[in-house]
């Protein structure tokens, strides 16, 4: 039996991605190891640990007796895997942990989420720990997990992973026209990573010219993260209506929004972080609704020149909206291209083909 363990609140409303791709990573080791697995996480000084959707154990505790609170539930259901998606710092309680499971004969995966991190940590005195102790993971982990093309992390080698979709719950995109309406889609947890004022500059520059051929509008789905930052551009350029904040939205109503929007714009800011290749699940989430997308980096799922998709540069330069529109142009009225991003998703992005390698790691 198994544990996905998480170092974060998983329910709150904006991890709603996180938590989608979390459920289905879960969904595929339970069917593919044909055992159990339990998920626990942390939320303030609450442990949970649930069976599928149902909470089965919680205690209070402190954060620091978080590992104390898993080793009890680990020797309690008699569990042999442990999947741990890592959070920085590590911390001596982290590395002793660790230690207490390998001395159980546990197999440890560590994903870690994005790799290198330490540009994106704000708090220095956490990431001052953590470097100062991580070099001792090695030690207890033999495998780690993360969607960057490299071949070990602090010395533990690594199975490169590109993000999943769940086919059921990502339908296929109702393509249309909307006259002369072009909507740029952007999903996301906004964080500085994703760098989208590179499209809001684009559109400034784009419409400074009087002779304009579509309106093009950037739709903005989740959290208010970087909204201020975007919102100033367009006030600059004097373009508040066609940036246009929507909220997080989930179910149906981010169905309604796909269905009107035309271009999807994936992560444009990995330069700041250092960043060359990655694998986000926001492509793949487009991809799978066939809608076209955009991205400014080297995606390891990807060649770059793909039909359906522009691939930018990975610097801080505004998006050309005469690229956007080619890109528009050569795939509106063509549904065959919706079908081809489906079908290349399910060959290539369903986490039963992902996570063949982990879970053969753990079947050894």
């Amino acid at each position: 039996m198994l544990i996905y363990i998480l170092f974060e609140d998983l329910f709150v409303k904006k991890y709603i991605g996180v938590r989608n791709k979390i459920y289905s990573q879960i969904k595929v080791f339970s069917k593919c190891m044909e055992t159990k697995v339990f998920l626990s996480f942390i939320s303030y000084n609450m442990a949970y640990l649930y069976d599928e959707e149902s909470l089965i154990e919680k205690d209070v505790i402190d954060y620091s007796e978080y590992y104390g609170c898993l080793l009890n539930w680990i020797r309690k259901y008699r569990i042999n895997g442990l999947y741990i998606r890592y959070r920085i710092p590590a911390c001596p309680q982290f590395i002793n942990f660790l230690k207490k499971c390998d001395s159980y004969n546990i197999k440890v995966i560590v994903e870690f989420p994005t790799f290198p991190y330490d540009l994106e940590t704000r708090d220095s005195y956490l990431l001052s720990i953590d470097k100062f102790f991580r070099h001792k993971l090695c030690k207890y982990i033999r495998l780690a997990t993360t969607y960057s093309r490299i071949d070990d992390i602090f010395g533990i080698p690594v199975s490169v992973l590109q993000n999943g979709v769940d086919i059921e719950k990502n339908r296929l995109h109702k393509r249309k026209r909307h006259g002369n309406i072009i909507n740029m889609l952007a999903v996301a947890n906004f964080a500085p990573r994703h760098g989208y004022e590179r499209v809001v500059e684009g559109m400034g520059v784009y419409y400074k010219n009087a002779n304009v051929k579509y309106n093009i509008n950037l739709l903005l789905v989740g959290t208010e993260g970087q909204n201020d930052i975007y919102m100033s551009i367009a006030r600059k350029y004097n373009i508040e209506q066609h940036v246009i904040y929507l909220g997080i939205k989930e179910g149906k109503e981010l169905d309604t929004v796909y269905d009107n929007a035309d271009i999807g714009i994936s992560i444009l800011g990995f330069y700041k972080l250092g960043i060359k290749n990655a694998a986000p699940i926001k492509t793949r989430e487009y991809c799978a609704r066939g809608l076209p997308f955009v991205y400014g980096y080297d995606d390891i799922g990807f060649v770059g020149n793909e039909r359906f998709l522009l691939k930018v540069e990975n610097s801080e330069s505004p998006i050309n909206m005469r690229r956007i529109i080619s890109l528009y142009e050569k795939t509106v009225d063509n549904n065959m291209i919706c079908e081809e991003m489906y079908e290349y998703t399910k060959k290539n992005f369903t986490w039963d083909v992902i996570l063949r390698d982990v879970i053969a790691y753990y079947k050894e």
